[in-house]
């Protein structure tokens, strides 16, 4: 039997207001567009986008069940390459780079890089003298540092767009930041970007693993409620420290 209801009366998992649907697309919308079409045709399985009314946070609701092994099995398999090719290296090594202006050379600053994937970004920054570890919890393995370090930054690149829970995933980042003078920076894409393109824009792909796409106000909200404010560099980098 259809599901008629399943997507009526959902709320805003950042402010709780009224959503309306957004679209639909198909599972395999990626990235990489049309560069990956032969190898990543429509499979026929539709996901669903809401837009809040308020906030204008734009989540799906259509893998809140889903377990870890879910996304290792379905999406961050040994295909996930093909949708994001700089996964790996280029896009770690391109961060190295553009960090280290932030960072004034001041090699007493501690990192910790959040979502790290391969680690490639910690691994390059720890050879230019930082102390910097590298954990990403989607790949099921407790940390190799004392889960109560303090950090001074704390990077989460790229990651934001992957959670499904996103306080619960901003709550994680901040615990590992230093109490008093502790910052986040975070790379995603706000969807204040978005012009007439709604859900045909290419952030909005499932088969990334791109479950939401926040505003600038929604991270504004989140990051208010957790104490803390945001700085926003363009519509992709956010330097989130704590009020004053």
């Amino acid at each position: 039997m259809l599901q008629i209801n399943r997507y009526k009366s959902v709320s805003c998992k950042i402010c709780d207001g009224h959503t309306s649907i957004l679209g639909p697309v198909d599972f395999n919308k990626n990235c990489e567009g049309d560069k990956v079409k032969d190898k990543m045709p429509f499979m026929g399985h539709a996901v669903y986008y809401h837009q809040c009314n308020s906030c204008k946070f734009i989540f799906t609701v259509d893998f809140d069940e889903w377990t870890i092994d879910d996304y290792l099995e379905n999406i961050y398999n040994e295909d996930y390459n093909i949708v994001d090719p700089e996964y790996m290296i280029k896009r770690p090594n391109n961060l190295v780079n553009w960090i280290l202006p932030y960072l004034n050379d001041d090699k007493s600053i501690t990192l910790l890089d959040y979502g790290a994937g391969n680690s490639v970004f910690g691994t390059e920054i720890s050879k230019l003298g930082w102390k910097c570890e590298s954990w990403d919890p989607m790949w099921k393995k407790d940390p190799t540092f004392d889960k109560d370090t303090k950090f001074d930054v704390v990077t989460s690149f790229e990651v934001l767009e992957h959670t499904p829970t996103p306080y619960e995933t901003a709550k994680e980042m901040i615990n590992f930041i230093d109490s008093e003078s502790g910052q986040l920076i975070i790379q995603t894409l706000a969807n204040d970007i978005i012009k007439d393109e709604g859900i045909n824009f290419w952030y909005i792909s499932p088969r990334n693993g791109h479950v939401c796409m926040h505003s600038l106000q929604s991270l504004d909200i989140m990051f208010d409620q957790l104490g803390m404010e945001v700085q926003h560099e363009w519509y992709s980098v956010h330097f989130v420290s704590w009020k004053d």
